[in-house]
């Protein structure tokens, strides 16, 4: 694993660099879970097969997951037409519930299950979206 971080101090003048900008970031801060979880719903789709960077789903404005509704942090009200290196670039909540909807398979492969098997029950169905365009 690697780690860094573009320093936002002038490192020749560490005396009046705050303390708090010269921490590694990924390591002292707090993230929120969904930016952490769009890469890894990423890798389990392209890991699966389903989906590349290319292929390109209809993102709509706003997605329903179980009783929660799903928006990107543009805000934006229309729908868009999104590859997944698109969603990466954008951050996009709702692509990738899109991406997820495509990836997450019934039963997990055993590697990812230390050879148990395990049944996933999604909540949301949103297939719906998924464009056929390159899986």
């Amino acid at each position: 694993m690697a780690a860094c971080s573009y320093p936002t101090y002038d490192q020749t003048d560490l005396e009046n660099a705050k303390t708090e900008d010269m921490n590694l970031r990924l390591v002292t801060d707090a993230y929120e879970p969904g930016s952490v979880f769009k890469t890894l719903v990423a890798g389990a789709g392209f890991d699966l097969g389903v989906v590349r960077l290319s292929t390109s789903f209809e993102v709509p404005a706003s997605i329903k997951v179980g009783d929660d509704t799903v928006t990107d942090a543009d805000k934006r009200d229309y729908a868009m037409t999104m590859d997944v290196r698109e969603m990466m670039r954008r951050s996009s909540n709702v692509g990738f519930v899109l991406v997820g909807a495509r990836s997450v398979p019934t039963t997990l492969p055993p590697m990812w299950t230390s050879g148990a098997s395990v049944t996933v029950r999604c909540r949301f169905s949103a297939r719906a979206w998924a464009s056929s365009s390159g899986a």
